[in-house]
């Protein structure tokens, strides 16, 4: 059992809960040696992230416990918001195994979700409880990549991160690399062309870590092998959608036919995104220019990227001194309709303006 600090509105709540790690650094420990009855350390790996997802939704449900008594007059994404979230993890049962919970959309309930983002442009966009939010959200669904790039961007934000806030960072790695180890056993049986037994052992980790991004790619190579003809082609891409979905710099996914302006943002995000995205990851926090933040926030914005653009452009204004100018909300309203087509943002601009 793990203790949990957060602290919100000045409030300190403690909490015991599972977690991963406690480590305030972004270097996980070395993973366990497989024993010789397991070939990839599965039980640890549904360790970790059973306790990830249970940590998330803690920190998800203390820090919305006080959007729900905002004024609705002053807050209303985050009231709405709030109300949001309380009905999707309705159905959840905290005291079952996170990978029985009901399957939340966090395409839905977050990313696509019009009074969420009202929500963190009514609050502190880019605030380090802002962000542990936003990661917390997405680690409630095992999205370890949307964890860590998010943790990555506040670890650069130059401000005062508490230890606390290290801990999704750590988990998210951990399961990459578990995930990274355990794909290997899939290539080797996908290398004999059992494809069948390959496309088995990608779903069983899936089971475990749900969403990472290589054992997606993977499972689609071998689906498509063992299918065969037009029918594999079309099995496969649909996986690939979701391994560029979970890692948009998962470039190998990128693959088979593409929809309106997707390859040519497929190609400014290998040619430009990704290569200042690899640059970002190379330095630390204090390396990285303002000037190399906002390069970055618009060819995200271009590869059609829209949401690590948005929390990217954030991380730009709170290193400027946390004021919008008029550039900063016309970038954030492009991207908003880039996820939200159908919805109007001109309130969230008014407010960005002012």
């Amino acid at each position: 059992m793990w203790r949990f600090c957060n602290i919100s509105a000045g409030v300190l709540f403690v909490l015991m809960i599972p977690s991963a790690s406690a480590q305030s650094v972004p270097n996980p420990p070395p993973l366990p040696v497989p024993s010789a009855q397991s070939a990839w350390p599965r039980e640890a790996a549904q360790k970790e992230s059973s306790g990830m997802r249970r940590y998330s939704l803690a920190v998800c449900q203390s820090l919305l416990r006080s959007f729900a008594d905002l004024p609705a007059d002053q807050f209303p994404g985050s009231r709405a918001f709030a109300s949001d979230f309380d009905a999707a993890i309705a159905m959840i049962d905290p005291d079952a195994e996170p990978a029985e919970w009901t399957a939340l959309e966090i395409g839905k309930l977050v990313v696509h979700n019009p009074n969420y983002w009202r929500a963190v442009y009514e609050q502190d966009p880019g605030a380090p409880l802002m962000m542990w939010l936003h990661s917390a959200l997405h680690g409630l669904r095992g999205e370890i990549h949307s964890v860590l790039y998010t943790q990555i961007l506040l670890q650069r934000s130059q401000q005062d991160v508490s230890s606390e806030m290290s801990r999704l960072l750590i988990s998210a790695l951990k399961l990459i690399r578990f995930g990274e180890q355990a794909n290997q056993i899939g290539v080797k049986l996908h290398d004999q062309e059992k494809y069948a037994e390959a496309e088995t052992h990608y779903r069983d980790v899936l089971r475990v870590i749900p969403n990472h991004s290589q054992t997606l790619y993977e499972l689609g190579y071998s689906v498509r092998q063992k299918i065969g003809g037009r029918e594999g082609d079309i099995a496969a891409q649909q996986i690939f959608n979701q391994a560029r979905t979970q890692d948009p710099f998962r470039l190998s996914a990128w693959q088979g036919s593409f929809k309106g302006d997707e390859l040519q943002q497929m190609l400014t995000l290998r040619s430009e995104a990704k290569p200042r995205w690899d640059k970002l990851l190379r330095s630390k926090g204090d390396d990285v220019t303002l000037e190399q933040l906002e390069s970055l926030s618009e060819q995200l914005q271009i590869s059609g990227v829209h949401e690590l653009a948005l929390l990217t452009r954030q991380i730009v204004v709170v290193r400027r001194g946390g004021q919008f100018t008029e550039a900063d909300a016309e970038f954030v309203g492009r991207s908003l309709q880039g996820l939200m087509p159908e919805h109007d943002f001109a309130d969230v601009l008014a407010k960005l303006r002012n």
